[in-house]
């Protein structure tokens, strides 16, 4: 058989059998051809192929698939030449691996069938384009492309923790910051209360030394009578202290039991008795409360002497401080109320926010730390109750404080 080419208007090529080989063995690219009538056995394999794929002409014509790859690539070939005949017209396959000596290598293949005078299978001719650098580029991208999200991953959590750190340390900053001034201001108030109740002991103390002889027993209990008021005070000035570094710097879990308010408002209204008695005071106590609270001992009593502490201290001589206790729901509620001015707002809000208060002269002149009402808050609140403080025009200040009643814990 002979193949014609029209090479231009006037001129035919007429190509024999041996021409038609040459032509395609010089090709510069892959071509096989594989007989569809023998198991697809290869019959061509031209020298671009052999180039290119390493495998050489002797080496692989009058094979078929199952000679040369394994058996799962082989009967992907096999099907992919039947689906060629089968659809009877050129297949474009994007991608096939090819196992060769060198290693796997990847190729574009366009196969096309050629049919007998009876319209049966007779050859396949295929055309490969070697794409493995392409491949290979492409899989090298894909890895940079995956190395580069899992590091923008990598950067974004280290972001997000540096970020978190920086927060973390910004809010220690400003801790620290607000601590030092609370420590600045504290000391302030050590300095300035504390010499207050020692300049006041201090006189009395020096005629005790210098005019005992002369002194009459109801001087002596006069004097004594002075003495252990302030010692009784500046007590519960260094009590408040103590309690309050403490809070700073304790914020392990509290001790609850169930006890008595009732109970434990007596108590505290007999151990500041003197001071009460001093200054001409009534207390009205209604204690009506039949139910037990939660609550620490020790934090409760410290609540109970502050607020009776400060009745007592901003009361007016010979006036009543008013103490009730009832049961409110799930709550116990005390409140204390004593005459005189009343609490000013400014003075409130600084309490609820943790604000060191600048301590004011009781009515008769009594020292305080600033720190009873800071530690009655955050003491209640530890024993999840509520504060309320009200002053009240022309009558004086209220404190209300509620905490949950043992039977609903």
């Amino acid at each position: 058989k002979r193949i014609y080419l029209k090479k231009n208007e006037n001129i035919i090529i007429n190509l024999g059998h041996d021409n038609l080989f040459t032509l395609l063995d010089n090709l510069p690219i892959a071509v096989f051809a594989k007989n569809a009538k023998d198991q697809f056995r290869f019959i061509f394999w031209n020298k671009y192929a052999e180039r290119i794929f390493g495998i050489s002409r002797s080496d692989i014509l009058d094979k078929t698939d199952f000679d040369l790859f394994d058996d799962k690539l082989a009967f992907y070939y096999r099907k992919t030449d039947e689906y060629v005949f089968l659809q009877k017209e050129i297949v474009d396959v994007p991608l096939e691996e090819i196992q060769t000596p060198s290693g796997i290598k990847y190729a574009h293949t366009k196969k096309i069938p050629i049919f007998d005078q009876d319209g049966l299978p007779s050859i396949l001719i295929g055309v490969l384009d070697d794409i493995t650098e392409a491949v290979e580029n492409n899989k090298k991208r894909i890895a940079l492309i995956h190395d580069l999200e899992e590091k923008n991953k990598e950067l974004k959590k280290q972001f997000k923790i540096n970020n978190e750190r920086s927060l973390q340390l910004e809010k220690i900053k400003d801790d620290l910051e607000f601590a030092l001034k609370e420590k600045d201001v504290f000391l302030k108030i050590i300095a300035h209360d504390l010499r207050s109740p020692i300049s006041g002991i201090l006189p009395f103390l020096e005629v005790l030394y210098h005019q005992s002889n002369s002194l009459s027993p109801d001087d002596v209990k006069q004097i004594s009578s002075v003495l252990l008021e302030t010692t009784q005070n500046f007590r519960q000035l260094l009590e408040n202290l103590l309690e309050w570094s403490t809070l700073k710097t304790n914020k392990e879990d509290i001790f609850q039991i169930n006890l008595d308010i009732n109970d434990e408002i007596r108590k505290t209204i007999n151990l500041l008795k003197l001071n009460i008695e001093n200054k001409g005071l009534t207390i009205n106590s209604n204690l009506k409360s039949s139910k037990l609270v939660k609550c620490e001992r020790n934090m409760l009593q410290t609540v109970l002497r502050n607020l009776l502490s400060n009745a007592t201290k901003f009361s007016p001589k010979d006036s009543t401080i008013t103490i009730t206790s009832f049961d409110d729901s799930r709550e116990v509620k005390v409140t204390f109320t004593n005459m005189g001015d009343p609490i000013s707002q400014e003075t409130i809000n600084e309490i609820f926010t943790s604000q060191i208060v600048r301590s004011k002269p009781g009515t008769a002149g009594e020292r305080g730390s600033g720190l009873g009402l800071l530690l009655v808050k955050e003491y209640i609140a530890r024993n999840n109750g509520k504060l309320q403080i009200e002053g009240i025009p022309n009558m004086g200040t209220r404190i209300t404080i509620s905490l949950p009643s043992y039977e609903y814990d």
